[in-house]
Protein backbone atom coordinates (compact mmCIF):
# COMPACT_ATOMS: atom_id res chain seq x y z
CA UNK A 1 0.00 0.00 0.00
CA UNK A 2 1.68 3.20 -1.20
CA UNK A 3 -0.36 5.30 1.24
CA UNK A 4 1.76 4.23 4.22
CA UNK A 5 4.86 6.20 3.20
CA UNK A 6 4.61 9.96 2.60
CA UNK A 7 8.04 10.76 1.15
CA UNK A 8 10.50 9.71 -1.55
CA UNK A 9 13.27 7.51 -0.20
CA UNK A 10 16.44 6.01 -1.57
CA UNK A 11 18.15 4.75 1.59
CA UNK A 12 17.51 4.89 5.35
CA UNK A 13 14.52 7.19 4.94
CA UNK A 14 10.93 6.90 6.08
CA UNK A 15 10.30 3.39 4.68
CA UNK A 16 13.45 1.60 5.86
CA UNK A 17 13.54 3.41 9.21
CA UNK A 18 9.88 2.54 9.88
CA UNK A 19 10.65 -1.07 9.07
CA UNK A 20 13.64 -1.08 11.41
CA UNK A 21 11.61 0.60 14.19
CA UNK A 22 9.07 -2.22 13.96
CA UNK A 23 11.61 -5.04 13.77
CA UNK A 24 14.76 -3.86 15.59
CA UNK A 25 13.94 -0.61 17.39
CA UNK A 26 17.06 -0.86 19.56
CA UNK A 27 19.25 -0.47 16.45
CA UNK A 28 17.71 2.85 15.38
CA UNK A 29 19.61 5.88 16.66
CA UNK A 30 17.98 9.05 17.96
CA UNK A 31 19.96 11.40 15.71
CA UNK A 32 17.70 11.11 12.64
CA UNK A 33 18.10 13.89 10.10
CA UNK A 34 16.25 14.33 6.83
CA UNK A 35 18.07 14.55 3.52
CA UNK A 36 15.60 14.98 0.68
CA UNK A 37 17.10 16.01 -2.63
CA UNK A 38 14.67 15.66 -5.50
CA UNK A 39 14.98 12.27 -7.13
CA UNK A 40 13.97 13.75 -10.50
CA UNK A 41 16.56 16.50 -10.65
CA UNK A 42 19.49 14.96 -8.82
CA UNK A 43 22.59 14.23 -10.94
CA UNK A 44 23.38 10.94 -9.11
CA UNK A 45 22.54 7.75 -10.93
CA UNK A 46 22.19 4.18 -9.62
CA UNK A 47 25.72 3.45 -10.82
CA UNK A 48 27.02 6.28 -8.60
CA UNK A 49 25.27 4.76 -5.61
CA UNK A 50 26.63 1.31 -6.43
CA UNK A 51 30.20 2.54 -6.80
CA UNK A 52 30.40 5.29 -4.19
CA UNK A 53 27.57 4.52 -1.78
CA UNK A 54 25.04 6.92 -0.36
CA UNK A 55 27.84 8.74 1.49
CA UNK A 56 28.74 10.56 -1.72
CA UNK A 57 25.42 12.37 -1.42
CA UNK A 58 25.16 12.57 2.35
CA UNK A 59 27.82 11.74 4.95
CA UNK A 60 25.02 10.87 7.39
CA UNK A 61 24.24 7.87 5.17
CA UNK A 62 20.62 8.50 4.36
CA UNK A 63 18.58 9.85 1.47
CA UNK A 64 15.03 10.39 2.57
CA UNK A 65 12.97 11.40 5.58
CA UNK A 66 13.70 9.14 8.55
CA UNK A 67 12.05 11.68 10.88
CA UNK A 68 8.68 10.68 9.36
CA UNK A 69 9.23 7.04 10.34
CA UNK A 70 7.04 5.41 12.98
CA UNK A 71 6.68 1.99 14.57
CA UNK A 72 3.07 1.89 13.32
CA UNK A 73 4.13 2.45 9.70
CA UNK A 74 6.74 -0.28 10.06
CA UNK A 75 4.17 -2.71 11.47
CA UNK A 76 1.86 -2.00 8.50
CA UNK A 77 4.75 -2.62 6.08
CA UNK A 78 5.55 -5.95 7.75
CA UNK A 79 1.89 -7.00 7.79
CA UNK A 80 1.31 -6.16 4.12
CA UNK A 81 4.57 -7.81 3.08
CA UNK A 82 3.62 -11.04 4.85
CA UNK A 83 0.10 -10.98 3.39
CA UNK A 84 1.34 -10.41 -0.15
CA UNK A 85 4.19 -12.89 0.23
CA UNK A 86 1.78 -15.71 1.07
CA UNK A 87 -0.23 -15.06 -2.09
CA UNK A 88 2.89 -14.82 -4.25
CA UNK A 89 4.24 -18.11 -2.90
CA UNK A 90 0.85 -19.81 -3.43
CA UNK A 91 0.71 -18.65 -7.06
CA UNK A 92 4.29 -19.78 -7.74
CA UNK A 93 3.68 -23.20 -6.16
CA UNK A 94 0.53 -23.65 -8.27
CA UNK A 95 2.50 -22.73 -11.40
CA UNK A 96 5.22 -25.20 -10.46
CA UNK A 97 2.69 -27.96 -9.77
CA UNK A 98 1.01 -27.39 -13.16
CA UNK A 99 4.21 -26.94 -15.16
CA UNK A 100 5.10 -29.55 -17.80
CA UNK A 101 7.21 -32.41 -16.52
CA UNK A 102 10.42 -33.39 -18.26
CA UNK A 103 12.24 -36.70 -18.22
CA UNK A 104 11.01 -39.94 -16.77
CA UNK A 105 8.81 -40.03 -13.73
Amino acid sequence: DNSIIESEDVHAGEYETSLMLALFKELVGDDLRDNRPSLKDHPMKQLDLTHFGIGKNNPNGNWGSPTKATVEKGEKIVSETLTNMKEYIRIRLDEFKNAPKYGKE
